[in-house]
């Protein structure tokens, strides 16, 4: 299920009214794995790729994509 998809018209568009809008370019790291996580991300086009370390000597490996619509970084909303 994604995100918002259950939510109301009125309460979306006050959430759009509160977003900022970053264009990353091809293979621009987003988030590093470790990093504090303070921001909420929705994919608004485009896809993003998951890697991840087992520690920080170690490759990062292929977890999955995400796409249009998909989300990341929820923990940022509780803080």
């Amino acid at each position: 299920m994604k995100t918002f998809e259950s939510l109301p018209e009125d309460v979306l568009s006050k959430i759009s009214d509160a977003v900022d809008q970053v264009t990353y370019t091809h293979g621009e790291c987003i988030v590093r794995q470790g990093a504090k996580g303070d921001t909420f991300y929705i994919i608004a086009k485009g896809r993003a790729q998951i890697t991840q370390a087992k520690s920080k000597w170690d490759n990062a490996v292929y977890v999955r994509h995400l796409e249009r619509g998909d989300a990341f970084g929820e923990a940022a909303l509780q803080a």
